[in-house]
């Protein structure tokens, strides 16, 4: 077993439109994916870590799909192609967009106990 301190930390931050994850003995912000790697020993963080990554994603993707959407409506009335369709495939954007949001939260929630999880595994194998 590799003996740790506390001073390989991860610490959350809150920034507009999510959150940023920081390695607190180097101050390193950490991609989702470095994030993932780094929690790997901890088997209950990992998870939790995976779970979040997982729901991050898909909240990424349907919103990704529903502002392409809401563009397209909003294109087509700029170029005069509107019309009833339009309205449709922009209202279908913004349903999927208000679904993503607690898709999004969620992936949050998850992110925020593996942090947690891994950050007590390390104070509790330091003392």
């Amino acid at each position: 077993m590799q003996a740790q301190d506390s001073t390989k930390l991860i610490y959350m931050e809150k920034v507009f439109g999510g959150y940023n994850f920081y390695k607190s003995d180097t101050e390193e912000k950490l991609k989702m994916k470095q994030l993932v790697y780094t929690m790997r020993l901890n088997t209950q963080a990992f998870q939790q870590i995976q779970a979040a990554r997982g729901n991050l994603i898909l909240a990424n993707i349907i919103s990704n799909v529903g502002g392409f959407m809401i563009g397209w409506s909003i294109a087509g009335a700029l170029t005069g192609n509107g019309g009833k369709s339009n309205l449709t495939i922009g209202g279908i954007g913004a349903g999927l967009i208000f679904v993503s949001i607690p898709i999004n939260r969620n992936g949050i929630k998850q992110a925020k106990q593996a942090v947690n999880t891994y950050n007590d595994g390390i104070k509790s194998s330091s003392n």
